[in-house]
């Protein structure tokens, strides 16, 4: 077996040349314990076959040093016991020159395994190691051709050509991939991340498969950055069939998205929207949904911020939506399908006990459907979050759980840096009698945060100085004076 080794050539960064018969004895000398190695920035990588041959390695795994080394006399599984046995299992003299016989290493039947479950060892590092190899491949050239022709970094490199193979004799081909991608405005930042996701792609034909395929979804709107982007959001919709999958789904989406923009925008919230089997589920959900009454605007926006909702087993959302309608909310409602997306979230019991937590507050059937109507996400928000805001409303505040009901938004604040800073501020602005009476506390508490600032703390700095200190926390009611003026 011809091969050329290059443990010392890849510590001083040279070039990889050079191949001798099998009978020939290759040495490595041992780097100095004080070397820090690192992969040089620039060097050949032959067309060779992986079987690294190293007598020292210094490794930073976790700001520990750790040695590594190789024992022609020992079997691979004592080399690894003697790397865990660290400083108290060394073996080797310092200053000495030990040599390994590389040839004995790579006898036997599992010689060549051996080293390549080291080498795997050895890159898993999270620092640039070195990269040597051994006698033409396949996977040194893929490694080759996707840092050299296609910059990708050697770390993604190694880890993609793991994955598929790139035959030299077809580079030709792999450049016509290359070149189309930058023909449809893809540019080398888009093609670097498509590479390091999906590799396979250098593998695809572009004459009857990946140009059509590109042509339609410009022709359909996706032209600029907006191509890149969908393709990298899912890759793998380049591996469907044009004329079976791609125009059907785009076509589909087409219906109920109106710019391509907001296409991209789902598919990268839930890449499996564009790659998903459409009879199978997106098609049969919104279908039914329609039949239900939900309106096709309420459908678009869902497909766009939550797409995964309408991907769900059909039977699922259908139990979902008679609950609902059971409970007297119309399918039409604006927030109908955001109310579903929230039951989907949550198991049967969870829905009980926030049904009977809701029922504790005093809030009757109708309220509790009006308050799920204006703000389902309430559901989603923890049992203790909405016990903590109800008692501290109903308690301190004295709201009418009626007001609560019309106002569920005030259950998604918190109470620590929204809620209870607002009240302070409010509490000793009427108490100064600054604040009109007409201003209720459950509007106040729902102003933004800049309208809050402006139009209550900041109006009243020159009659309470310390105001801004309080709704910061940084002092507390009591250090302020509240007699009226």
């Amino acid at each position: 077996m011809a091969a050329s080794f290059i443990g010392d050539v890849l510590l001083s960064g040279r070039s990889i040349n050079g191949s001798s018969s099998a009978g020939h004895r290759h040495t490595l000398r041992r780097p100095s314990t004080s070397m820090t190695l690192q992969a040089p920035d620039h060097f050949e990588l032959e067309h060779v076959f992986i079987t690294l041959v190293v007598d020292l390695l210094h490794m930073h795994r976790t700001s520990e040093w750790l040695k590594m080394w190789l024992d022609p006399g020992l079997p691979f599984e004592s080399r690894s016991a003697l790397e865990r046995e660290g400083d108290n299992g060394e073996r080797e003299e310092k200053g000495s020159e030990k040599q390994v016989n590389t040839r004995h290493i790579l006898s036997g039947n599992n010689g060549v395994a051996e080293m390549k479950t080291l080498i795997k060892t050895l890159l898993s590092s999270t620092h640039s190691l070195p990269v040597s190899a051994l006698k033409s491949s396949s996977s040194s050239f893929a490694v080759n051709y996707l840092t050299n022709s296609c910059g990708i970094p050697l770390k993604d490199a190694l880890s993609a050509s793991k994955k598929f193979q790139l035959q030299e004799n077809k580079s030709h081909q792999h450049q016509y991939v290359l070149d189309l991608l930058r023909s449809f405005q893809f540019s080398d930042t888009h093609i670097k991340k498509l590479l390091i996701k999906y590799p396979r792609i250098l593998q695809s034909k572009v004459h009857g498969n990946l140009e059509p395929k590109l042509q339609f979804l410009t022709y359909y709107g996706f032209v600029g950055p907006l191509l890149p982007e969908l393709i990298f959001a899912n890759p793998h919709i380049l591996r469907k069939s044009l004329s079976d999958f791609i125009k059907p789904t785009f076509e589909f989406l087409g219906k109920y998205i109106r710019t391509p923009d907001k296409v991209v925008l789902a598919a990268k919230r839930s890449p499996r929207l564009i790659t998903s089997n459409l009879n199978r589920d997106l098609q049969p959900n919104v279908d039914f949904l329609l039949s239900e009454g939900v309106t096709p605007t309420t459908i678009e926006k869902h497909i766009v911020r939550q797409p995964r909702t309408l991907m769900m087993k059909l039977h699922k959302i259908g139990k979902a939506v008679e609950t609902f309608k059971d409970m007297g909310l119309k399918p039409s409602a604006p927030m109908f399908l955001e109310a579903i997306r929230v039951k989907l979230s949550l198991s049967h019991s969870t829905w009980e006990r926030k049904m009977q937590m809701f029922k504790s507050f005093g809030w009757s059937k109708e309220e509790i459907i009006y308050a799920l109507l204006r703000n389902p996400v309430v559901l989603s928000s923890s049992e203790e979050k909405i016990r903590s805001l109800m008692d501290f409303y109903l308690n301190t505040v004295n709201l009418n759980p009626a007001v609560i009901s019309s106002y569920p938004i005030l259950l998604n604040f918190r109470l620590s840096t929204r809620i209870r800073p607002r009240y302070n501020v409010m509490k000793v602005l009427k108490s100064k009698e600054l604040l009109k009476e007409e201003r209720k506390y459950h509007w106040l508490f729902n102003r933004s945060e800049e309208k809050f600032m402006t139009g209550i703390v900041d109006k009243h700095l020159d009659k309470v100085p310390n105001l801004m200190k309080l709704y910061r926390g940084t002092i507390t009611v009591d250090k302020i004076d509240i007699q009226p003026h």
